[in-house]
């Protein structure tokens, strides 16, 4: 009867996402993740909230919650802003995962690992500010978006130039940051460009790539489709040594 149709509705809003963590949806779109310990890890479209995912706009993690599993909010279309409460040690794979709206995010300094597309396609994402106590970010973590990445200097693995992402010694890009007009200088003394560094960027359309470079790693210009340009400040015989692995067909068959 009808007591059992409210029962209905208000379950489908709350529930369970971890052995001692629960969510709850608002009639606002609020959800809130509540408990203690780590979220649970899901598939992609496999959270308990995946049916009503389009009704979150807001996120809001309470203390004592310690990660964000894998794929948690990932594809929550109509999400505008998350709190991440100080206590959170990890941020899981595809976590935030084009999350369109999303237009800013705040990492706490417990944060000590950010996973694989964490924040990928997140193309309303302004700005990122990366605190010193994360040690490992993975690969394509900002993939697709003109997201500006700013390392906190306490941060002993990785630092930033001109919002792009970098290790500490700046011989690795892992993330470009903005692309301006198409084109794309890659800082002199980088040895390395990194797995899925440019993956999306679909507005590139020129890169210069430094003579220091020496590995272009998997994927690095994954889905480039308008890089048509690549200036190189060495010679050919320089070019022909510099290792570079699968998934660049972008790259290669512009040059």
């Amino acid at each position: 009867g009808l007591v059992d149709t409210a029962y209905a509705a208000e379950t489908a809003n709350s529930g369970t996402c971890g052995d001692n963590v629960t969510w709850r949806l608002s009639d606002d779109g609020v959800l809130t993740i509540s408990g203690t310990g780590d979220m649970a890890d899901f598939e992609w479209d496999g959270t308990p909230w995946c049916s009503v995912s389009s009704q979150v706009k807001s996120v809001v993690i309470k203390d004592g919650v310690t990660s964000i599993g894998d794929c948690a909010f990932g594809g929550c279309i109509s999400l505008t802003s998350v709190s991440i409460p100080d206590g959170v040690i990890s941020i899981g794979f595809a976590a935030f995962e084009s999350c369109s709206l999303l237009t800013g995010v705040t990492i706490p300094n417990s944060v000590t690992g950010i996973g694989d597309y964490a924040f990928g396609y997140c193309s309303s994402l302004i700005s990122v500010t990366i605190p010193g106590s994360v040690t490992s970010i993975g690969e394509a973590a900002f993939a697709g978006g003109s997201t500006s990445v700013n390392v906190s200097r306490e941060n002993k693995n990785y630092c930033s130039v001109d919002g792009g992402l970098y290790d500490k010694q700046k011989t690795t890009i892992f993330h470009p940051g903005k692309i301006q007009n198409g084109a794309f200088r890659i800082p002199d003394g980088v040895t390395s460009i990194g797995d899925y560094a440019f993956d999306g960027y679909r507005s590139l359309t020129n890169v210069t790539i430094p003579d220091s470079v020496t590995n272009i790693c998997y994927g690095a210009f994954l889905d480039c489709i308008k890089l048509t340009d690549v200036y190189y400040d060495g010679t050919a015989s320089d070019w022909a040594k510099i290792t570079i692995e699968e998934g660049n067909e972008d790259l290669t068959n512009a040059t």
